[in-house]
């Protein structure tokens, strides 16, 4: 885990900038079904965004694992409560172009596989 200064500068930044030009999703089966089942509108999934805090990060923030993304987006995971359930929420921003996008939003599972292996939360 990164330092909480570290972790405090991505959400300013990714909160100011879905302030500013929204936040793109991508559309991934998983969190479109995730979506659908909750009822959630991109307006929820921004609310849970600009909701998240400090404490729900478990991961990150790090630059983007795929090389062609890597040297403009930075990458960080969350498990925040959502109405009672335990969620998983990805999100990635570029300073470069003020952008900020949701990754993955499903539901959580208490063993995730990372980049180096198993992270057991």
């Amino acid at each position: 885990m990164k330092p909480k200064a570290s972790i405090e500068l991505f959400l300013r930044l990714a909160k100011q900038f879905t302030k500013e030009k929204g936040l793109y999703l991508i559309p991934r089966p998983a969190s479109i079904d995730f979506m659908e089942m909750y009822g959630l509108s991109p307006q929820d999934v921004e609310i849970i965004l600009l909701a998240l805090s400090v404490s729900d990060c478990f991961d990150g923030p790090e630059p983007d694992n795929n090389p062609a993304h890597a040297r403009y987006w930075t990458v960080a995971e969350f498990n925040p409560m959502w109405h009672g359930t335990r969620i998983y929420f990805k999100i990635s921003i570029n300073i470069k172009t003020r952008s900020c996008k949701c990754l993955s939003i499903k539901p959580y599972r208490d063993t995730w596989e990372v980049h180096d292996g198993t992270k057991d939360l």
